[in-house]
This record gives structure tokens, C-alpha cells and sequence, in this order.
């Protein structure tokens, strides 16, 4: 897009998607391509294998540059059944939360979906959000990256959506345009492919990617398979190659974009081009595409070039139990080429909007298998006061046995004092050289008695090989900070989902799988709903108290 016109450019430009050809006749999605989800019992545990499917859709001003565009958006996501809908162009217009308008509106049509509020790019997930991060927060239009975390039958899966920086469109350049100010170049194409490459790294998109790719690894690190959809700005490195040097008026270039190529380097897949990996037969287009309800004038920005490219992408990590199943394009099957509105000849897959298509880009549903084992892999660990350490707790509320003794009735409290304490408070518990795992789950209930303050809404469960040394540990009142030892994020909990602020109430298991063996777990309480009294005058400061708490390993 461009800005103020600019506002106009500003958005079509981040626009950029192409159009695809053959398409499916049906209207509706593929029955291959709907959820699926089957249990079967084998000696480790319940198996279950379920579809999971990923819709990446530029909304165009949320919809608001087509008349019924909003409805629209909100009737395609329903259409798709996806469990997770990234959402480029989100500007939350008259400060109205986007992605909370489309769960309140999903919701009218029997469908759960959740959100947090984000600019630029959005997302929605079926599932419970553990967690959620800016990435690459969006500052003067250059893009942004979100994160939220879920977990789905104890796998976590780590969902990214991006709307990259639309400046210097250098895809532009051999076509005889500016990718800057969009106007016609007066020496004709521009096929220096080191130019081009230029005006592309002067854009923000490499910048984002790589802080997707930092933050990735991370997730990767604690289990997490990664997801990353959104409209790059951007073609792929696997588009702009020899087979496609004299179509689609690349003028011989061939170009190793970056943002495609940073990924690569990075071990992810393109979902679209691994089950297509023509640019020739499937090259899909994603921008420009038709919209029947929008003169051809508003659709283009090279008027006189075949500018049609696929830009927008849905990426996923490699892993042993996920399976890419289908990728297609959902929208119409018209592009502008040329300032014409053009019927797509190739072999792509095609779904054709349910009515109104309320974006000139072509949205795209990809769908992966995902195969886990239940808990029902987990053995209790029994918990006591030989392999249970805390940071601190409560004199006069229950020693630290309160937390195994099956009685609810009886609580743990840590220290009331804790505003004098530095760090956050947690539970150690050691599995012992011979029972170190990759994996455990907790499970904790709240205090019984009607009180509601002091109980967990924000839990990390870390894990150590490291020895604890030979201080001494918690006694009644005091402190121990474990400061000797690094702790390795493995999960994050929060939200009343997994976090249960009513009295007397079971959390649900809060699993956690690392990708190396560790013997000592920390239920780490990151914060603690506080009595409003007590917040006010140490506002840093929390104490948390629980009924009981249960522990798991993964055999």
C-alpha cells in the first residue's frame, strides 16, 4: 500500500498475493479436507490422530473495502473450519478489537474460537491459548509477527501470523515498475538482479523474519511444532527460478528472495510448494486477485505487467508425528493480468468463495495430520518431603506436606512476607537419577475455604540437571532462591483455563515435554491473583496457596 494515498497504497500493497487456475468445482471444502479425529489404544497409551488445518487471509481493511466484507470474513473462517485463522490487515478500527469482533461473531454461528488483541496481524485458535507474545511489534507500517502458544493433546504447538513490511515491492523492478512509489519506471524493466536484491533488503521483511526464526528455535527447544502463516510482501525463492524466467514478466530474473530463503536456511517448509513444487504448473497466485464487486482499478498496481504473485504462505516445522495432507487456494479463480480480469489455467486446487470474497488476495488452507499419545503414558510420581523443595511457605498454614497429604482441607501457603522476596515462587520437585524424564505434567487444586485470593494465574514449568549444592532449603519463613542453578523454560500456563481461580477446583494437567532428560521440575509461579489491600501497598509482591498437588513423569 501506499500511505495517504498512502493509507490506500499502505494496505493494498501488504496486499500482495496472487490468483491460481484450475479449480475444484464444488463450493465447499474438500471432504479431505475436513477434521478428523480417531483414538486408538496401544501399549504406551491412548493414540489419537486429528486434522489440523491453517487459513492464512489478507481481510483487506477487515473487510471494510468491499460492501459485506466483514460478513464475508466472518462466513469464509466458518466455511474453512480451521483451527487456526491467520489474519493480515488488522487495524482495529474506532479502537474495536478485530479479533475479538470475529469470536464474538464466530460464536452467533456455534463456533469457539480465541483471540488477544493485536495491530497489523491477528489470529485465532480453537484451542486454549497458553500464551501469547509480539514478535515483531508493528512500528511505522513495517510489519509485525504474533505468537500464541496451545497445547493439543499435551503436543504445543507454537502458531505465528505475519503481515510483513509492504515497502519497496522490488518483485516490481523486472516489471517495470517502482516498487517504492509504484509509478512506471521511465527506462522500462529493471533486470539487475542486484538491484533488485537491494531495494528487497531495504525493505523491514528480512528483520521480522529473523526474529520469527530466534524466537522459533526457542519454542522448537521446548517441544513446540511451529506454524508460521501470513501475507509476506514478498515472492518465494522457490518462484523466481529458471523454469519461470520468461513468464509472468520476470524478464529472465531469477531471485533467492530473502525472507523464503531465511527460512529455508532455518529448516522450515513452504506447505504450498512441498506438495506443489512446480512454479509452473502450480505457481499459486495469490495477488492480484478479481473481485467481482471492485472495479479492476482498485486491484492493481502495475497496470500494464503480469504482476501476479504468491505471497501469501503458510510454514510449519518438520516433525516426526505431523503429516502435510492438502494446501489449496480459496478464492476466486480470476486474477488481474494486465488490467484484465483473467481465468487462471493452471493445475492448482481451488475453492471458490461461498458469495461476496471480501479481499483482493486469494486466501489459502493448508491441512496437516497430527498424531500424539495421551497421558495415559505418565506415571505418578509420588510426591513427599525427601523430593519436594519450595521457595518458601507460610508458617502456621501447613507445612509443605499439605501438598501430598490427600486431604483438602488442608493447604499450602508460601510466605505471607513474600513482598521482601525478589523472585517469583515455586515447587522443586527432584525425580531422582533413575525416574529423569522428558516430560511431566502437574496437576494442582485450590484452596477449599471461600477465600479466592492467592491463587496461581501465571505458571512456567522449568526443568535442570543441575544439582541444588549444599545450602540448606526452605525452612518456615525463609527464603531459598535457587540462584545457583539456570532453569530451562518448558511451558507456560495462564488464564482461568488452566489457571482455575474458584475455590476448591482441579486445574487440568499442565503437561510439559522437553526435548532433553531432566531429573529436577520447577512448578514455577510466575504471578498470583492478590488480595486488592495487599496489592496496593506491595504491588510487586504474591503469595499462592493450593489444596493439593499431583505430578506425573513421561514414562
Amino acid at each position: 500500500m501506499k500511505k495517504n494515498k498512502i493509507l490506500w497504497l499502505c494496505y493494498a500493497l501488504s496486499l500482495f498475493a496472487c490468483a491460481k487456475g484450475t479449480f475444484n468445482e464444488s463450493q465447499t471444502i474438500p471432504a479431505s479436507l475436513n477434521k478428523k479425529i480417531t483414538s486408538v489404544t496401544d501399549p504406551n497409551g491412548v493414540t489419537t490422530v486429528r486434522d489440523l488445518k491453517f487459513l492464512q487471509i489478507n481481510v483487506w481493511q477487515e473487510g471494510t473495502s468491499v460492501t459485506g466484507g466483514y460478513d464475508a470474513i466472518v462466513n469464509e473462517v466458518a466455511r474453512a473450519g480451521a483451527d487456526f485463522v491467520f489474519l493480515s490487515e488488522v487495524r482495529n478500527y474506532n479502537n474495536v478489537d478485530f479479533t475479538n469482533r470475529l469470536v464474538q461473531s464466530l460464536k452467533t454461528k456455534g463456533l469457539t474460537y480465541y483471540a488477544f488483541r493485536s495491530d497489523d496481524s491477528g489470529i485465532l485458535s480453537k484451542y486454549p491459548i497458553v500464551e501469547s507474545a509480539s514478535i515483531y511489534p508493528v512500528s511505522s507500517d513495517h510489519g509485525s509477527i504474533y505468537k500464541l502458544v496451545a497445547l493439543i493433546d499435551g503436543q504445543r504447538i507454537a502458531a505465528y501470523t505475519a503481515h510483513l513490511d509492504y515497502t519497496n515491492y522490488a518483485c516490481y523492478l523486472p516489471r517495470g515498475y517502482s516498487g517504492v512509489t509504484w509509478a512506471k519506471l521511465p527506462n522500462g524493466p529493471e533486470t539487475d538482479v542486484s538491484k533488485v536484491a537491494q531495494m528487497n533488503l531495504a525493505s523491514y521483511r528480512d528483520e521480522a523474519i529473523r526474529a520469527f526464526t530466534s524466537d522459533a528455535n526457542t519454542e522448537k527447544n521446548k517441544g513446540a511444532i511451529v506454524f508460521l502463516g501470513g501475507d509476506f510482501n514478498e515472492p518465494s525463492m522457490f518462484d523466481w527460478v529458471a523454469s519461470t524466467a520468461n513468464l509472468y514478466d520476470h524478464h529472465g530474473v531469477l531471485c533467492n528472495w530473502d525472507a523464503t530463503s531465511i527460512l529455508n536456511t532455518a529448516g522450515f517448509k513452504d506447505s504450498y510448494r512441498s506438495l506443489y513444487p512446480s512454479p509452473v504448473t502450480h505457481p499459486g497466485f495469490t495477488y492480484p486477485s478479481d473481485n467481482p464487486a471492485k472495479a479492476v482499478s482498485s486491484l492493481t498496481w502495475a497496470p500494464d505487467a503480469d504482476e501476479r504473485e504468491r505471497i501469501d504462505y503458510i510454514f510449519f516445522s518438520p516433525a516426526s508425528n505431523l503429516t502435510l495432507k492438502n494446501s489449496t487456494i480459496v478464492g476466486p479463480d480470476k486474477s488481474i493480468v494486465r488490467n484484465v480480469r483473467t481465468t487462471e489455467t493452471t493445475q492448482d486446487p481451488f475453492v471458490l468463495p461461498l458469495g461476496v470474497w471480501p479481499t483482493d488476495h486469494k486466501a489459502l488452507l493448508s491441512t496437516f495430520e497430527l498424531t500424539t499419545t495421551a497421558s495415559s503414558n505418565y506415571e505418578p510420581i509420588i510426591l513427599n518431603t525427601g523430593n519436594v523443595r519450595v521457595s518458601t511457605y507460610q508458617p502456621g498454614d501447613g507445612s509443605v506436606a499439605a501438598l501430598f497429604d490427600n486431604n483438602t482441607t488442608t493447604f499450602f501457603t508460601t510466605f505471607w512476607n513474600s513482598y521482601q522476596i525478589t523472585v517469583p515462587q515455586w515447587i522443586v520437585v527432584d525425580l531422582g537419577v533413575d525416574k529423569a524424564s522428558k516430560g511431566v505434567a502437574f496437576q494442582y487444586t485450590t484452596r477449599t475455604s471461600a477465600k479466592t485470593d492467592y491463587m496461581p494465574t501465571s505458571i512456567i514449568i522449568q526443568a535442570t540437571n543441575q544439582a541444588p549444592g549444599n545450602h540448606t532449603w526452605a525452612k518456615e519463613g525463609d527464603v531459598y532462591t535457587d540462584a545457583d542453578r539456570t532453569w530451562t523454560d518448558v511451558a507456560s500456563f495462564s488464564g482461568a483455563q488452566y489457571c482455575p481461580l474458584a475455590t476448591n477446583t482441579t486445574s487440568p494437567k499442565l503437561q510439559a515435554t522437553a526435548t532433553s532428560v531432566y531429573r529436577y521440575w520447577r512448578f514455577f509461579v510466575k504471578q498470583a491473583k492478590q488480595n486488592p489491600t495487599y496489592e496496593a501497598a506491595y504491588p510487586n509482591a504474591f503469595c499462592f496457596q493450593l489444596s493439593e498437588l499431583k505430578a506425573e513423569r513421561l514414562k
